[in-house]
């Protein structure tokens, strides 16, 4: 069913544009007829993740529950300035915040969603950070952030008030980083070169550890990494982006197993670009060709397929799921999914169905918005 689900690509385009109002900040209210899932409950088919909404200009940090970004252009309330130029990673940050690399704009944006703000990591004096290519970003759980320079080949570390403390890192120590992750526990970064083809690894006071692995296809070894992430038990996920495949390293970086392929076929890829390990048993990989979020169990075996391809700025208008080259992703505890749309320079939101969201937020009859393609097959 599930596979039946996904065969139907034009359910992105069929009439969705103009009955489908999009939720700006949460999930519709009960009864309104424009919630939207994946899977598509039909024939019994349990639903797993919600669509929630996205942020793209100032304006959809303070839209309500009832708002939408369809309203707003109806009713005349933009134009409004646009949050990114070039998004690459996302990650969440104590305290209702979420911060974002745009490597356009050469700066990391914080955005204040309890006050609504939008603000940048700074330097010592107060001033946006002047990055040469931000790229990957990650958290630790007091707030501090970490961020991968690619061009400079540093990483850098900020305070929780956003400010710099210190640099690290940089040519040649480090060719080219890309991803990142903070190991809280273990007190340890993991840094993807995609020059070197290793996992370069800290401490959290910048000091080089050691590295994993060489070039190649063998197990343990990589073809350009891009992305890294960790599970509760301090396993590591790499994601080996030439390789087309996910690498499952323990946390002394032994080969433990390996899932996905090159290919087209459901659980494969075509590009892959970013990676996240959620706390709830999920593995999620963007794929920047097929313009999809690929979901698998930490075993690799394969859940569903997320999303389908939607160039929103060519309309003026984006659609659920509609992705245009997706990159980085978060996720948390609470099952909040985060997607960086790179192309419609926006960040997607969802929701996994968890036990406790579903009990606040039930799913009745009358709430599933259902394409006209699948109204036809009722």
């Amino acid at each position: 069913m599930v596979l039946r689900f996904f065969s139907y690509h034009c359910w992105l385009f069929c009439g969705l544009l103009v009955v489908f109002t999009l939720s700006g900040c949460a999930p519709a209210s009960v009864g309104s007829g424009n919630r939207f899932f994946w899977p598509l409950p039909l024939d019994g088919v349990e639903p797993k993740i919600e669509y929630i909404g996205f942020w793209q200009v100032d304006k959809d940090l303070h839209k309500s529950a009832q708002a939408s970004w369809f309203e707003g252009v109806v009713l005349g309330e933009y134009p409004a300035v646009a949050l990114f130029e070039g998004p690459f990673w996302v990650t969440f940050l104590p305290g209702e915040r979420v911060a974002v690399s745009d490597t356009v704009l050469r700066q990391v944006l914080i955005l204040d969603l309890k006050n609504k703000k939008v603000d940048n990591l700074k330097d010592v004096d107060g001033y946006p950070y002047p990055f040469s290519l931000p790229m990957g970003v990650a958290s630790t759980g007091s707030g501090e952030i970490f961020v991968v320079d690619a061009l400079s080949g540093s990483l850098l570390r900020f305070g929780a008030d956003s400010k710099l403390i210190e640099a690290y890192g940089g040519l040649p120590l480090l060719g080219h980083p890309v991803g990142i992750a903070v190991d809280d526990h273990a007190k340890k970064i993991y840094v993807t070169d995609v020059v070197e083809h290793n996992i370069a690894v800290f401490d959290l006071r910048g000091n080089l550890l050691y590295k994993i692995g060489e070039r190649g296809s063998l197990a343990g070894q990589f073809n350009f990494p891009t992305a890294v992430d960790l599970d509760e038990a301090g396993n590591i996920y790499v994601l080996d982006t030439l390789n087309f495949r996910v690498q499952v390293l323990d946390k002394s970086g032994r080969f433990v197993r390996e899932f996905g392929e090159q290919g087209t076929e459901a659980g494969s890829f075509r590009l892959p670009k970013g990676l996240a390990v959620s706390p709830l048993g999920q593995v999620y990989v963007s794929d920047v060709l097929s313009h999809k979020i690929v979901v698998f169990d930490y075993q690799g075996r394969y859940l569903l397929t997320l999303g389908d391809k939607s160039y929103a700025l060519s309309s003026g208008k984006t659609v659920p799921g509609g992705f245009f080259a997706p990159r980085g992703i978060a996720v948390d505890a609470t099952g909040r999914i985060l997607v960086v749309d790179g192309m419609n320079k926006m960040i997607q939101r969802f929701q996994y169905l968890t036990e406790d969201y579903l009990k606040a937020r039930p799913i009745l009859e009358g709430d599933i918005y259902l394409p006209p393609v699948y109204r036809r097959l009722q």
